[in-house]
């Protein structure tokens, strides 16, 4: 499917299906597009991805994942990176996250940031997998 955003460009986008908090199942169709991440085996931090004009909206869990949380580092340049970080207390953003699972993320604090990575654990602990892992973004312009 092709979304024209309010700036006039076109992209593709494909509905996924995000499962909520509540347990309960939805589809995001209409400008969500999913984006992909590689955290290669051995390691505990992906590729960059580069949002464009989007922001991270949900996070969708490989069907098989070694136990850690999720941080992320940000940037807006591509070149200088830093730990997402909870405005609130300064603590680095964490999302426990399970294997085949799908969670929202508090889109607003994405928003400044075009380029993202996921870390599996924390900066101070971080979890290498034990296999590659391929993390989907549910990104959207907003």
């Amino acid at each position: 499917m092709s979304i024209t955003n309010l700036n006039g460009s076109v992209q593709q986008a494909t509905p996924i299906a995000i499962q909520m908090r509540d347990g309960s199942w939805t589809a995001f169709e209409g400008g969500i597009a999913p984006v992909t991440a590689t955290i290669s085996s051995g390691t505990s931090l992906s590729g960059v991805i580069d949002l464009g004009i989007d922001t991270a909206m949900a996070i969708v869990m490989p069907a098989a994942w070694t136990a850690a949380a999720v941080t992320f580092q940000v940037s807006l340049d591509n070149v200088t990176w830093s730990n997402l970080k909870n405005k609130s207390d300064d603590s680095e953003y964490t999302c426990t996250v399970s294997q085949g699972n799908s969670y929202t993320l508090p889109f607003t604090d994405f928003v400044p940031y075009r380029y993202i990575k996921i870390r599996s654990g924390t900066a101070a602990t971080p979890v290498n997998q034990a296999a590659d892992r391929i993390v989907t973004i549910a990104a959207r312009n907003v």
